[in-house]
């Protein structure tokens, strides 16, 4: 079993010493592992710690990488496209659900990706935000 990732807002709380948090869609554990892994420091062992956090606001590794998934993410999701389109032009007609349900799988993925950046992006602009990403 993985670690799961997702963004998280936190918000200063006048009324109390711990931050509001905010919960952003969860960015799963496979290929975000890959991007955010080489960013978490190890155990004495060399392993990835059972569970932790980054910073992630804007300009931070962290934040970097996602920006760089993102980007991928939407290059796949084109190439992914484009692919759909001869399939159904052409003679491969029977592997468009194979193609689709890969191409669904982006978009969702993506779009999970462009939500916590957004929100990064918007904390970012207030004094009283500031984001992480947990895993656990």
């Amino acid at each position: 079993m993985g670690l799961d990732f997702n963004v998280q807002l936190l918000i200063d709380n006048a009324a109390d010493d711990e931050p509001t948090v905010i919960n952003m869609p969860d960015l799963g554990n496979s290929t975000i592992r890959q991007v955010m892994s080489p960013l978490v420091e190890k155990t004495d062992e060399g392993y990835m710690p059972s569970c932790g956090d980054l910073p992630i606001d804007v300009g931070t590794q962290a934040h970097t990488r996602l920006v760089e998934l993102h980007k991928d993410l939407l290059k796949e999701q084109d190439e992914l496209g484009d692919r759909l389109e001869q399939t159904m032009q052409g003679p491969l007609e029977d592997s468009w659900d194979y193609l689709y349900k890969q191409y669904k799988g982006v978009v969702d993925f993506q779009t999970r990706v462009a939500v916590s950046l957004a929100a990064i992006k918007r904390a970012s602009k207030n004094p009283a935000m500031q984001a992480r990403i947990i895993y656990c």
